[in-house]
């Protein structure tokens, strides 16, 4: 088959719920909502669909979407979780509430009222927020928070009233400060890897949330690289948050994963109330409901994130211990699970459990509370694919007309989930005719078959094959089509760009499908902040790369990275390319003449970021004395009446 290397060409298709997809790129908005979502939302609110219009009568008159446009809750330079005392993230997720409603309300009636809401919060927390902090807890920020911002963000970003230049600079500031604590839990966990053994210390809200935070980040900024990084964790990681169970996992085989319960889904049950045949125990329903649904809202909000960019991530997981139908609806099996169990109309003695090493049975804490995820999973498996949800569809009943962030509670609890799913999650069902095929993604190295439709960190020029693969007992058709036009159930290529290929396939009943693959090739992608600094005669000079010093005095060059945790290496250079050293500075003595320097960063994505420094030779030795005595570095405090002689001694 002829190869083919990765494009960017423009071309557009349309296909299903997904929307519009853009060839070889990310499609826009492609989050939680598409671009279809809307069109329909307006096509029911013309014809006056009644659910509909119940259903936006509750976002209109949200008490937080409308709040005036700067009336917000409080920006600080540090949004801070875990210490009693100073705590100051609930202003956060009350001002991401504020600007996902608005920008939802802006994407449907196109009033610019709330598109200056929405673009008014996500302004301020650029121009004041610089990090995140407090105690361990802050790793939750992100993931409950950060992913609510960058939804906004996506609906906003057709905005021609938001500037280009804030609109890169939020940008940025999703890289510069927010990736840092999503990644460095997921790679680190506080330590708990190395001071353990294991990736257990967490329960699975904390990696989904995170995960979920590098899923949005790296569709909204056009991250292939991030993208793959998050749904790594999802589809195939070791911890508690990761939906592979299986006895082949590298991690966990080694530290004894099966039959454990690790994993976000670590037991099937076989049982003919389930999708298929099989309801699936959350790793957190022995913890507590309140953390189960959490955990299960997060997953649903990654997972549509993917099923609009074409990956149908809620149905083609790959499993190895239980494959087929029952593999490929696993996260079907543990939604029912946990609705099943907290709408109350089951006698728990019923309900399936398998003891964990960490929880003896099912925990009732919590047990019918009220969270706004269940309507997104009716949508999926039983509007989209044909596949009942009776229990998610009995607590959707219970909840009744879903809402968002304001209206389950003032604490957090009540803003983990973005919320109104009947309005937003709504899609025509599909009957037997209209069903669309489950296509499975499989990306082809040297003969080693890849079951994801995600490979990172591939080496640029590396040959693969893609392909997609139809369930078991399903005619093929042969009626395949990449989005540039080519024919055929796979192609080869050559990875010489990160980016996105899409396939198509039409089932015996004229209905398509779409299968994306996301390839990120290392040394593309994430592009943090790199601030150079220099250190003379005791004063440290941040953003700086020019300087004047006095041959035989000590300089010391240093470049700070914003994701401090997701470097590779730093080198140092002279102007000749001879490398001086390596880590995050480099100190020299001054000569008798000017020198140049060059410092070169490598991410952890392959990415290199360069500066380079300029020290001229200076003819002046400068000099502070106070009362009589020369000081030690320029700088003194001094009080009135004292002599302060400053001068410069030529050399």
């Amino acid at each position: 088959m002829k190869k083919l290397s990765l494009f960017t060409v423009a071309l557009f298709f349309s296909i299903g719920g997904g929307g519009v997809y853009a060839q070889g790129a990310f499609v826009h908005p492609g989050l939680l909502h598409s671009q279809n979502d809307f069109d329909q939302i307006k096509k029911r609110l013309a014809e006056h669909d009644a659910q509909t219009l119940q259903a936006f009568e509750v976002l209109k008159n949200s008490w937080v979407a409308n709040k005036a446009v700067n009336d917000i809750w409080g920006v600080t330079e540090y949004i801070k979780r875990g210490i009693a005392g100073d705590e100051n993230y609930m202003n956060a997720y009350r001002n991401a509430a504020k600007a996902y409603q608005c920008a939802l309300l802006w994407k449907i009636t196109g009033e610019a009222q709330w598109a200056e809401r929405a673009v008014y919060v996500l302004n301020q927390y650029v121009a004041i927020t610089k990090g995140i902090g407090g105690n361990t807890n802050q790793s939750l920020v992100p993931g409950f928070i950060g992913y609510q911002f960058l939804n906004a963000a996506e609906l906003m970003r057709d905005y021609e009233k938001w500037e280009k230049e804030d609109f890169e600079r939020f940008k940025q500031w999703m890289i510069d400060v927010w990736f840092t604590t999503a990644q460095d839990f997921l790679e680190r966990r506080h330590d708990t890897v190395v001071r353990e053994g294991n990736w257990y210390h967490y329960h699975s809200n904390w990696g989904l949330g995170n995960a979920l935070f590098c899923v949005s980040l790296g569709i909204f900024a056009d991250l292939p690289d991030i993208y793959n990084y998050g749904m790594y964790w999802i589809k195939e990681g070791p911890g508690n948050e990761s939906l592979y169970v299986g006895d082949s996992h590298p991690v966990k085989q080694d530290q004894g994963m099966c039959g454990y319960g690790w994993g976000l889904i670590p037991w099937f049950h076989e049982d003919t109330r389930g999708p298929f045949g099989y309801l699936n125990q959350m790793q957190e329903s022995g913890r507590d409901q309140g953390h189960a649904m959490a955990a299960l809202g997060l997953l649903s909000y990654a997972l549509q994130s993917a099923y609009n960019q074409g990956d149908n991530a809620f149905c083609n997981l790959y499993n190895p211990l239980i494959p087929g139908e029952a593999g490929q609806t696993m996260v079907a099996g543990a939604a029912e699970y946990v609705a099943m169990y907290n709408c109350n109309q089951v006698d728990p003695a019923d309900i399936p459990y398998t003891q964990n090493w960490w929880m003896g049975g099912l925990s009732g804490t919590g047990r019918g509370q009220w969270r706004p995820i269940w309507q997104l999973f009716i949508n999926h498996y039983q509007n989209r694919m044909g596949m009942p949800m009776e229990y998610c569809t009995r607590m959707s009943k219970i909840v009744g007309i879903e809402a968002g962030g304001g209206s389950y509670g003032t604490n957090s609890g009540g803003f983990d989930h973005t919320g109104f799913g009947t309005l937003m999650h709504a899609d025509e069902a599909v009957t037997e005719k209209t069903k669309p095929t489950v296509l499975s993604p499989e990306i082809v190295q040297d003969g080693t078959v890849r079951p994801y439709a995600e490979m990172k960190e591939v080496k640029k020029g590396t040959p693969l094959t893609l392909r997609a693969v139809l369930p078991d007992g399903e005619t093929d058709t042969g009626n395949w089509e990449w989005e540039d036009g080519m024919k055929g159930a796979s192609r080869d290529i050559t990875a010489d760009a990160s980016g996105v290929y899409r396939l198509f396939y039409t089932n015996t009943q004229g209905v398509k499908s779409v299968q994306m693959f996301c390839i990120s090739v290392y040394g593309e992608g994430i592009r943090a902040t790199l601030t150079p600094w220099i250190e003379y005669d005791g004063v440290r000079m941040n953003q700086t790369s020019e300087f004047s010093a006095v041959n035989g005095r000590d300089v010391t060059l240093g470049a700070d990275y914003a994701n401090w945790n997701y470097v590779a290496s730093t080198r140092w250079y002279d102007s000749q390319g001879k490398l001086l050293g390596s880590g995050g500075s480099y100190t020299f003595r001054q000569g008798n003449s000017d020198q140049t320097f060059k410092v070169v960063l490598t991410n952890e994505s392959g990415v290199e970021i360069s500066r380079e420094f300029t020290i001229k030779n200076s003819v002046v030795i400068p000099t502070l004395t106070v009362d009589g005595k020369e000081q030690e570095t320029l700088r003194a405090i001094v009080t009135q009446g004292h002599d302060v002689v400053m001068k410069g001694k030529i050399t």
